[in-house]
This record gives C-alpha cells, structure tokens and sequence, in this order.
C-alpha cells in the first residue's frame, strides 16, 4: 500500500466516526492538509525519521498531517499513525499539543485498546 492524501483523508473521515473520536469535536477534511512524503526528519541532522507529523499553520490556518509513505507501508500503520497525530491535533490549542505526556497516552492507551493496535511506537 502507497499512502496518498486521499487515502489519509478517507481513513481520517472513517476514525472520526469512531468512539472516542467522535466526541473530540475534530475539524472536517477542509480544515486539513494531508500530505505524503517520501522521508520525515525531525532533528536537523536527518538521522531521527518519523512515521508522522502534525502541525498547525497559522500562515494558511489549516491542520497539517504528514505521512511518510516509507514507513506506513501497510493500512495498521498508516491507521496508527494518523490515530497518533489525530491526538496532537486534539490538543493543538493547549501548550502541550506536541507533548507525548500522560494525557497524551492516556488516549493512546485508551485508542490502542479499543482497536487492538500496538502500543509500541505509539
């Protein structure tokens, strides 16, 4: 499977009917960016890769969410990795949006559990 922002939208659209997130009050796919790439790094050095990021543009007021196509190569970790960023946008108006905090696992915790999904890299 080769990720694309369409498949990510589709799959976004799909979580956001499910329990817990269909409590979260999330924006709709107009109010998101998704995009694909073919690697993510997030230290200058380029040696930590990511299975994803997301962001707030305040620029273009849109969320962002970016896939790198290299490591979610199949529907479990694509699945996982929008569920792990759909959290940080949950939370993009507190300070802590980016944190991997105990709030932040605790929703972690409770969508791995729900879904039968690792928690290992979550």
């Amino acid at each position: 499977m080769t990720p694309s922002p369409k498949i990510c939208e589709i799959i976004y659209c799909m979580v956001c009917q499910l329990p817990p997130l269909d409590k979260w009050k999330l924006p709709n796919t107009a109010e998101i960016k998704f995009m694909c790439v073919d690697e993510i790094y997030v230290d200058d050095a380029k040696t930590i890769s990511a299975y994803a990021t997301y962001m707030f543009n305040e620029e273009t007021d849109l969320h962002e969410i970016c896939i790198n196509k290299a490591k979610n190569y199949t529907y479990d970790l694509l699945l996982g990795s929008i569920l792990h960023e759909v959290i940080h946008m949950k939370r993009f108006k507190t300070k802590h949006w980016a944190e991997h905090d105990r709030v932040f696992k605790s929703y972690a915790n409770r969508i791995c559990k729900l879904y039968g999904l690792s928690k290992i890299g979550f």
